[in-house]
């Protein structure tokens, strides 16, 4: 499946959309209360998705070049995409714990079930398991206060190369049997 250089855009504002469609209005009151931010900036957005690394697909093998007629196209860059979705609720400090696991619960679920990607590319969606203090420095930076996220990532994401290269190919072979 070919991908142009968009398809990160797109996958972003695809994970966008699913949390949008299943969690508002039983969970999230507004669409635009999810959105893509960093944790840093998030003002009026309730459920955050901040894609924090890209880099090579390592799990992926390295493919050749891929012959088109008289041209060879050189083989995409596979990519993942690690994402922390985090919940920045407005509550009540006595409701706000339970809220927040009540919205990661959910978007757990919906992730689980529904992150479909036939429209774009074929990619796998993982909920990693990282070290707390990992998380913390994605989510925290320079400021001490953590709050508490879910982080997945998106592998088998291609990118294509726009670079060929022109072949030639054999069209005609003449043989010879002259002996003397």
């Amino acid at each position: 499946m070919t991908s142009d250089f968009t398809v990160i855009s797109k996958i972003s504002n695809k994970l966008v959309e699913l949390l949008r469609d299943n969690l508002v209005p039983d969970i999230i009151s507004k669409r635009n209360a999810i959105a893509l931010c960093t944790p840093y900036e998030y003002e009026d957005i309730e459920v955050g998705i901040f894609l924090y690394d890209i880099s090579r697909d390592e799990e992926i093998p390295f493919g050749g070049r891929i012959n088109e007629g008289n041209i060879q196209k050189y083989p995409p860059e596979v990519v993942k995409l690690c994402y922390a979705i985090t919940p920045f609720l407005k509550s009540d400090i006595r409701y706000l714990a339970q809220e927040q696991q009540i919205v990661m619960g959910k978007i757990i679920q919906t992730m689980n079930d529904g992150f479909i990607t036939d429209d774009i590319c074929e990619t796998n969606l993982k909920l990693l398991s990282l070290p707390f203090s990992e998380k913390k420095d994605i989510i925290s930076g320079k400021n001490n206060n953590y709050t508490m996220s879910l982080f997945y990532c998106v592998s088998n994401v291609h990118i294509d190369s726009l670079r060929t290269k022109g072949i030639k190919r054999v069209n005609e072979i003449i043989f010879k049997t002259d002996y003397i």
